[in-house]
């Protein structure tokens, strides 16, 4: 099956607008700081909505080691969303470099936040995955972009970290993944504007 890459990631310019719209929007709830910090971190959003305060564990770095999971009870027949104490995959579980504007985020969500067990609750509720896919998307219409799922923010993270150069070792630390192949071959697209590939083109070509 062929992916296009404009429905795999966001555009350049579309992350551009989307933080630029989030900023101005940081101090009116949750799921929009959320939403930021997908973008800042590349993170599942079954691991972001299952942090808590204590897995800062310094200035610099966060532990993921738990994940959402949603299920059907076989004795019940109910459906269950709760949270596993452990990650999507071994690999999942790692300590996550902050940059200066993550950690900003992280103190602004703990802020807002009637944190009691998780980083994301209200009124003694863990906000669920779900709440930060249907921001996402509002927030898509909202700007007139394609609208895109809270997985492809993953796939445009380590899209800009394998395009920013960032040392693969660091990048597969980042991601969760085992080695580069997993990131290179299923989080890998091309988001460029048309304007900076020919800057770059041109910049690579003296003919």
């Amino acid at each position: 099956k062929i992916k296009n890459d404009e429905t795999q990631v966001f555009s350049e310019e579309e992350v551009k607008r989307i933080i630029e719209y989030l900023t101005a929007q940081q101090e009116t709830s949750l799921e929009y700081q959320g939403v930021l910090f997908l973008f800042q971190t590349g993170l599942r959003v079954g691991e972001l909505s299952s942090l808590k305060p204590e897995d800062r564990v310094n200035d610099s770095l966060f532990h993921v080691s738990r994940t959402e999971i949603y299920y059907k009870d076989i004795e019940t027949g109910k459906y269950v969303n709760t949270v596993k104490e452990s990650p999507k995959t071994p690999t999942g579980d790692r300590y996550v470099v902050m940059t200066d504007g993550t950690k900003e985020t992280w103190d602004r969500i703990l802020a807002m936040s009637d944190a009691t067990e998780y980083l994301f609750e209200r009124k003694g509720k863990r906000l669920r995955s779900r709440v930060f896919y249907n921001r996402i998307i509002k927030i898509c219409d909202i700007l007139g972009i394609p609208r895109r799922s809270t997985h492809k923010i993953r796939k445009t993270y380590g899209t800009e970290l394998l395009n920013s150069g960032v040392d693969e070792k660091l990048v597969t630390g980042q991601m969760g993944h085992v080695d580069i192949s997993t990131t290179k071959g299923h989080y890998y697209y091309d988001n460029k504007t048309v304007n900076r590939k020919v800057e770059i083109l041109n910049k690579a070509m003296s003919y």
